[in-house]
């Protein structure tokens, strides 16, 4: 089951990303995120009791109606199961309900193709990060390949 997180799933939350990216970054930067309040959703995905995945977004600085997929997170015991799938989709509904103008992700060109996002889109943005893990999924199709810097919150910084 899909569910937004409680306080009390902090903790485990963590412990799952640092798992999964095989570092404290991550957890560092969701636990920042959360803190400066620039998380448009974070979403977790409870089965039997236990959190096997994670998913938060984030708010882009600008352009202002864009958000960033920070984390995708899941279990090494339940991999492959459509876990990550299905967080990523409602991450995006997310974006959607929000009214987003884009979403966009430093990743995996290979798992994030598969729900929208390109390098093509994201060719034009000026970003901090690498361009071969820059992603952009254009909620609005005006959107799509526009120009534009892209401003992380504060919490990159440290990425």
């Amino acid at each position: 089951m899909i569910r937004e997180p409680e306080p009390c799933d902090a903790p485990v939350v963590a412990s799952l990303l640092e798992r999964a990216y095989g570092q404290p970054e991550e957890a560092k930067l969701v636990d920042t995120l959360r803190k400066a309040n620039d998380l448009l959703t974070e979403l977790v995905w409870e089965q039997d009791g236990a959190i096997l995945g994670h998913v938060s977004v984030a708010r882009h600085l600008h352009p202002e109606d864009w958000c960033i997929i920070s984390t995708t997170a899941v279990d090494d015991t339940v991999r492959g199961r459509g876990i990550g799938t299905d967080l990523v989709r409602a991450a995006l509904e997310a974006a959607r309900q929000q009214n987003a103008g884009a979403v966009t992700v430093l990743g995996n060109a290979r798992y994030y193709q598969r729900f929208g996002f390109t390098k093509s889109a994201a060719s034009a943005l000026e970003t901090p990060f690498p361009k071969d893990i820059t992603l952009m999924y254009p909620i609005r199709i005006e959107n799509a390949e526009i120009m534009a810097e892209l401003v992380y919150p504060s919490a990159y910084a440290r990425l």
